[in-house]
């Protein structure tokens, strides 16, 4: 089975068959082209956005736009705002819009800035903002941001500043990827109520790079930015265009890392008019180097990389890097797949298993207490969390069984303890039934033995039925990996009694009480086992692990240690 809130999620990013504006039809195609009113040359990288809703785009370097809207997410009164550094504002509502000629002129504004020379004015060079340091996270590792993605959408952070300095440099640390080339608008905002307000630079400051990993400096002396008045400003990156490797059909994702600091929060936005949305212990890794003037006040911290190194060490910060840790991360080629895993701890090994299109961050609040007690191996499962596919062959807990094998093998594990949650649930059955030498034991949580109405409620189904017909409906090549997994839920597993019957290992096997996997079906799965023991958790669901965590842990414990 599936842990749902995975699926929703994804769910509503993915893009649906696309129309053209003309045909009526149920999504709407907009194209056009920008140019400047008295030149009418194009008017490169202009941004499009309709306010407060997470649709829009960039135009390329020719002025050239597209992007598509579903009809019914749009109404007459919705504004459509394009913007560019040094040209005016157009706004108008979607019923203005919709009957005029997309190829939009665009009117050279006023600058907003005063440039200014710092020649023969001596001041102190200062930093602000996050400066190296050995980990880091990248974007996917925070379930508030959609992982597919499409240019336009942006990060931000916040940083004090002193009241009267010249920016010099910015620095920003890019993640690894799959892009041969990046091109990204530097945005500075004035800071309201927490949040990015209005843009202050007054030139338009664009980067772009083929080195798509590591530090990157942009000089930002040529663009006179002056801040006076200021105690605060907003550092925004806006993913204006990029190319992938030929032939590569990854989903892209934001590029900027962050440091997982407790203390601090960045944002982002999916379009340039859509809301700014915190993203919570993400402190991104960008710095600011400027010119203090002589008769600032604001005496704003310069903060470097010592800073927060004690919190490498916390548990918390731990959990927050676990599915991201570089320090931890290993592979094993499997097939066609190359399986992702993380080690912590010491002891006898515990293979830890997740819900379907979930990764090993899942099961964030088992982390330390079972990695204080075992060697914990958190596996991702193929085509899921870091772990990929190049096959476009079906999907089966069968091949992930043969996954978790490769991993045990390339550890060094000739047998294991398994914690298996939903899908990991059913892997963990499958390994015990197939592979009995390499399990010690076993504690499954929401498996199910069928895909039907038997096992599973009924509204679950109804709703993987329908992701399925808007998945079958998709011609796109890059969603094979959520229509197998889709797939998986309504026509797996199909696992017989009998073979249950098989089993010799201890098996613990747990259920929510209100569970979509049906207690009598929990049950029958207990009594088919030799060795097992039944634990439902009285008001719990389907995720009992992340919403009952300290139960749950002593519970899944005192199976585990229990000789």
């Amino acid at each position: 089975m599936t842990t749902l809130p995975g699926y929703f999620s994804r769910i509503l990013f993915l893009l649906l068959p696309t129309f053209s504006f003309f045909a009526n039809a149920q999504d709407i195609t907009i194209k056009g082209n920008i140019r400047d009113a008295a030149t009418k040359s194009p008017i490169s990288y202009t941004s499009i956005g309709i306010i407060n809703k997470a649709y829009g785009t960039v135009a390329d370097s020719l002025g050239n736009f597209s992007f598509v809207i579903p009809k019914t997410s749009i109404n007459d009164l919705d504004t459509i705002v394009f913007t560019r550094v040094g040209y005016t504002s157009i706004r108008k509502t979607w019923k203005d819009f919709s009957k005029a000629d997309w190829n939009i002129s665009m009117v050279q504004s006023a600058k907003m800035l005063q440039e200014v020379s710092i020649k023969g004015e001596k001041g102190k060079m200062v930093t602000y903002g996050r400066t190296p340091a050995k980990m880091y996270l990248t974007p996917k590792a925070y379930k508030s941001i959609p992982q597919s993605d499409v240019k336009g959408r942006e990060q931000a952070t916040i940083l004090d500043i002193d009241d009267n300095v010249f920016l010099t440099e910015l620095n920003l640390f890019l993640t690894k990827n799959n892009y041969t080339r990046v091109a990204y608008r530097v945005n500075f905002y004035s800071v309201n109520d927490g949040l990015p307000n209005k843009l202050i630079n007054s030139k338009d400051i664009i980067y772009e790079t083929k080195e798509t990993r590591g530090w990157k400096s942009i000089n930002l002396e040529p663009y006179n930015i002056h801040l006076k008045g200021y105690d605060k400003i907003a550092v925004g990156l806006q993913l204006i265009d990029s190319e992938l490797a030929p032939n590569d059909t990854a989903k892209s994702s934001f590029l900027i890392a962050s440091y997982p600091s407790l203390t601090k929060k960045s944002y982002f936005r999916e379009k340039s008019e859509s809301e700014w949305i915190p993203v919570k212990s993400s402190y991104l890794y960008v710095n600011i180097k400027a010119n203090k003037f002589k008769g600032s006040t604001n005496n704003a911290n310069e903060e470097h990389m010592d800073a927060l190194a004690n919190e490498s060490a916390s548990p918390d910060h731990l959990k927050l890097m676990f599915g991201n840790n570089p320090d931890f991360a290993n592979w094993v080629d499997a097939d066609s797949g190359r399986i992702y895993y993380e080690s912590y701890g010491t002891g006898e090994p515990l293979v830890l298993l997740h819900g379907n299109n979930e990764s090993m961050a899942s099961f964030r609040e088992q982390l330390i207490p079972l990695s204080e007690k075992f060697r914990v191996i958190a596996i991702d499962s193929r085509g899921q969390g870091n772990s990929t596919d190049q096959s476009n062959s079906p999907y089966s807990y069968e091949l992930f069984a043969k996954d978790v094998i490769a991993v045990m093998d390339k550890a060094g594990i000739k047998n294991a303890r398994i914690v298996g949650w939903s899908d990991g649930a059913n892997i963990g059955l499958i390994l015990a039934a197939k592979y009995p030498n390499r399990v010690k034991k076993l504690a499954a949580f929401g498996a199910n033995l069928s895909p039907g109405e038997d096992a599973v409620k009924k509204e679950v189904i109804e709703i993987f039925k329908a992701r399925k017909l808007d998945l079958d409906n998709n011609p796109s090549s890059k969603i094979v990996n959520e229509k197998r997994l889709t797939n998986m839920v309504l026509e797996q597993p199909n696992i017989k009694l009998e073979e249950l019957g098989k089993v010799e290992i201890p098996v613990l096997v747990m259920a929510g009480q209100n569970d979509v996997i049906l207690n009598s079906h929990t049950k029958l799965i207990a009594e088919s086992i030799k060795r097992s023991t039944i634990y439902i958790f009285e008001g719990g669901d389907h995720y009992v692990p992340s919403k009952q965590p300290t139960q749950f842990n002593k519970v899944v414990l005192d199976f585990l240690l229990k000789r």
